[in-house]
């Protein structure tokens, strides 16, 4: 276990801001091993004894594995670079201000071949990242962690920066309920019915279908630019970012990946403002700048 403390992430946020590159350039390139120093970085890597009895079945099935120099240094680069985003220090610290949340290794991701998630996960980076169910642990897979995966094809950023802050959203949320919200829930509600749903969630199958045995850069560029010609019904030149907002049948588990979703680009894909529907536009402006603030200890 790293010792760590939260203040050391305000002061690396500083220092990453006081770069003369902007975030997207440093987004495009590939993630090199970090220096030394970066390694001391108060990030909580542990490695999981055991799933336990009774624990998920992703849980044994991706099995946890030991950190070792090089993949503590990648991981460290990737939340370096991570914070040089103006709002993500916040959501970042909101999961390392616990003593309790940490980083676990594993050797692989989890998908489900079955949309209703009737049979079970198979070992598979179609989920190279996850956060449990208690919201303590941040699960990410060995592919994850080594490999370059390519640049988004729209806002020209690494997808393994928006999947990372996809889910310290997911923790944002379980703590402060923002996807339960009624504000939120309407806003979605107006945004669906801005959108072919039914194609979309054809969009969800097929991306399901490609990234059985993982994604990678083709399999990103496609999905993105798939939604981007779905469009919407309403104005041109506005779209989802991704099937998780639109093509989840299951309501809790559809408002609660359209709220990370839109949260994680927000921050990190400087195309989401003009292309985001009006709603979504409208909902972020008001709350972002709530959500990302830090904890206060």
């Amino acid at each position: 276990m790293v010792p760590r403390n939260l203040m050391f992430l305000v002061v690396l946020f500083v220092a990453c801001s006081n770069n003369p590159a902007t975030p997207v350039e440093r987004s495009t390139a590939a993630t090199t091993e970090a220096p030394a120093e970066q390694q001391s970085l108060p990030l909580n890597f542990i490695t999981e004894p055991s799933c336990g009895p009774h624990a998920p079945l992703w849980c044994s099935i991706s099995r946890p594995i030991s950190w070792d120099d090089d993949s503590i240094a990648r991981t460290t680069d990737l939340f370096r670079r991570l914070l040089a985003f103006q709002g993500a220090n916040g959501v970042v610290a909101q999961f390392f201000e616990s003593d309790y949340n940490a980083l676990v290794r594993t050797q692989t991701g989890f998908t489900f071949t079955d949309p209703f998630r009737r049979e079970p996960p198979i070992q598979s980076d179609g989920n190279p990242a996850w956060v449990a169910h208690d919201m303590k642990r941040l699960f990410l897979s060995d592919r994850f962690i080594a490999s370059y995966l390519g640049t988004d094809p729209l806002g020209h950023f690494d997808p393994r920066l928006l999947v990372l802050l996809h889910e310290l959203f997911h923790v944002s949320d379980a703590r402060y309920r923002y996807s339960e919200s009624s504000s939120f829930r309407e806003m979605y509600g107006r945004v669906l019915s801005m959108i072919d749903v039914p194609a979309c969630r054809r969009l969800l199958g097929r991306w399901r279908r490609a990234t059985a045995d993982g994604w990678d850069e083709a399999d990103w560029t496609t999905a993105r630019l798939e939604m981007k010609k779905l469009g919407t019904r309403v104005g041109t030149g506005h779209y989802l970012p991704s099937v998780a907002t639109c093509g989840l049948e299951d309501p809790a588990e559809a408002v609660s990946e359209a709220f990370a979703d839109f949260g994680a680009y927000w921050l990190i894909d400087p195309s989401a403002r003009s292309s985001f529907p009006a709603p979504v536009e409208e909902w972020l402006e008001g709350a972002v700048p709530k959500i990302t603030q830090p904890p206060i200890r």
